[in-house]
């Protein structure tokens, strides 16, 4: 039986940090100094028995695949609150399932529908502050979770096309901080802990998963 080897070429970028972090849109990764397409062996982790699957996968590759089923599906995630009240709620039990923690509370939940051919060719330009993204952000209330491409006219992202990683340390420990006072007043007694020298508590975990079939753009994940 031959085995077929299927590959995917992944974009590296070497970040361009000349622009302050403060000129740029939010959540906007640097300009690329450079790209390189490089091709990697792809491996379904869902079958393939030199990852470590389930919870424990967390600790070993730094990810895992999790059956869910939500209440939600296709257009329901696009509709009224349905985000927040019902997908929320259940993604922070998973969280706590999977990972065993006794809190959990969501920062925001993008909803990745526009088509990311509108900035494939667009690694070498930065996004800039008080551009289009950001105003659209300007309409979620600081307070409550950010459902951001719910409003498919106005959705303002698009699939990553370059490898990414969401948060640094820290990246992290300012979100906690800084980001929303409900997470700051959850973490409350972690960061406390913090202050005093001692290690920190709380974890960040993102979560992805399609809301129809995957017929392009698919996730690709790097140990």
């Amino acid at each position: 039986m031959t085995t077929i080897e299927v590959y995917g070429t992944y974009h590296y970028s070497l970040p361009d940090e000349s622009r302050p972090v403060g000129e740029r849109s939010i959540y906007t990764s640097p300009s690329s100094k450079l790209v390189k397409d490089i091709p990697h062996k792809l491996h379904d982790f869902r079958t393939d028995s030199a990852f470590t699957h389930g919870p424990a996968g967390l600790n070993v590759q730094g990810f895992t695949y999790v059956e869910h089923i939500s209440a939600l599906s296709g257009d329901e995630f696009f509709e009224g609150k349905n985000v927040g009240e019902i997908y929320g709620p259940e993604v922070c039990e998973l969280v706590k399932n999977v990972t065993g923690a006794k809190r959990a509370i969501i920062d925001g939940v993008t909803l990745r529908i526009r088509l990311a051919t509108e900035t494939e060719e667009d690694f070498y330009h930065v996004k800039l502050k008080d551009g289009p993204q950001d105003m659209a952000m300007k309409n979620f209330d600081p307070s409550v979770l950010r459902v951001p491409g719910r409003d498919r006219k106005n959705a303002p992202f698009e699939p990553s096309r370059v490898c990414r990683s969401d948060y640094d340390c820290q990246g992290l420990k300012d979100t906690v901080r800084h980001c929303r006072k409900d997470i700051a007043e959850m973490a409350k007694p972690d960061l406390e802990t913090e202050d005093r020298g001692e290690s920190p508590r709380y974890a960040v975990h993102s979560v992805w998963r399609p809301i129809k079939t995957v017929k392009r753009d698919p996730l690709g994940v790097l140990d």
